[in-house]
């Protein structure tokens, strides 16, 4: 016959080395004191109930884990914000709100910003190699104002998103949704995606363009 102390022994080997939250331990241990005492009780309901409380942490210490991963994940959190530059880069175009500033003068769109973003924004005249300055308007990405200055591209329009974003620079990423072609890239602690209906390469060299010192 197995006591209550090697039962308990044999619990914690079997559980996963993973700690519960303090608070879900304290729960745990709470229900098992409020249990009705009985003036008998048979191994088996000892059993029951430990693995019981048991299970309880192990299922919910799997759910902290999965939840953080998943948080905690680049490539997720990359996708949702291109889901939402395209729905904001759409929404701008079919609610007429494409830009606050006209202005194909960088020296214009670029001041405007000044006191709407927490930063200097780049704005670039790429009239030369074919992308005009159209002007400019503030979005919200994932909770925070970004400068989004919109260039022309013949018949279509190129949302840039631009906000603050310290880190090492990074080389730009090319994405695909809903027919949307974007670009990313990380340049002296800014963060920029390109947005548009035009096909990938257009929105390459609009990169290359744009990078250039």
């Amino acid at each position: 016959m197995i006591d209550d102390d090697k039962l308990s022994q044999l619990v914690r080997e079997a559980l996963p080395p993973m700690r519960a939250p303090d608070s879900l331990r304290a729960w745990a241990a709470g229900k098992a004191r409020s249990a009705t005492p009985e003036p008998r009780r048979s191994n088996a309901s000892r059993w029951h109930r430990v693995l019981y409380a048991a299970g309880l942490i192990v299922a919910a210490t799997l759910g902290f884990a999965t939840r953080d991963a998943l948080l905690h994940r680049p490539d997720a959190y990359t996708d949702a914000i291109a889901a939402q530059l395209v729905d904001e880069h759409v929404q701008s175009l079919m609610a007429n709100h494409l830009m606050d500033v006209v202005s194909t003068d960088q020296h214009t769109v670029k001041p405007w910003f000044a006191g709407r973003v927490d930063f200097a924004p780049r704005v670039v005249a790429l009239d030369s190699v074919g992308f005009p300055l159209i002007g400019g308007r503030v979005a919200y990405v994932d909770r925070h104002p970004a400068a989004a200055v919109v260039y022309g591209r013949r018949k279509h329009f190129i949302n840039l998103f631009e906000w603050r974003e310290p880190g090492r620079d990074a080389a730009p990423s090319a994405h695909a949704i809903s027919g949307y072609s974007l670009l990313d890239w990380r340049e002296g602690g800014v963060r920029y995606w390109a947005v548009s209906d035009a096909a990938p390469a257009e929105l390459r060299a609009f990169q290359a363009a744009f990078a250039v010192p």
